[in-house]
């Protein structure tokens, strides 16, 4: 059963929020986001194999504004973190801990490469963010 949804701090959703604006400006964010993810494991680079590239990076721009809307207390974006973690359980795409881990990393690193305005605070603050998010997920495995 997943944990209650709780709403992370304005001094953390709010900059998180003006982040995420600023990369998806960025022409380059999301093939830069599978670029560094799909190097970091061979095993995540087999998962990709015959995908439809298209729908995956709206797949994944979807997915990330909804881990960032889940950390303002969005209903709708708790119940989609929610389906992403069945979608990917056991019985879905299975991602592992580890899995997670390394997207985990890859936006991170890319976040810092294309975010102007990038420190370590708020660093911090999309750790946070992610984290969460990543908990949630993981809780339907």
């Amino acid at each position: 059963m997943p944990p209650p949804a709780v709403a992370a701090p304005a001094s953390v959703a709010s900059p998180v929020q003006a982040s995420l604006g600023r990369v998806t400006l960025n022409p380059k964010f999301i093939e830069r986001f599978y670029a560094v993810f799909l190097a970091r494991d061979p095993k995540i680079k087999a998962r990709f194999v015959q995908t439809d590239w298209a729908t995956q990076r709206a797949m994944l721009k979807h997915s990330i504004a909804m881990v960032v809307m889940m950390s303002s207390g969005a209903g709708f974006a708790v119940g989609a973190i929610d389906r992403l973690g069945k979608s990917h359980d056991r019985q879905g795409h299975a991602v592992t801990a580890g899995e997670y881990a390394h997207w985990r990393a890859a936006l991170l690193q890319v976040l810092r490469e294309l975010d102007p305005l990038y420190t370590p605070a708020l660093q911090a603050a999309w750790e946070k963010v992610i984290d969460a998010a990543i908990k949630r997920m993981l809780s339907h495995f």
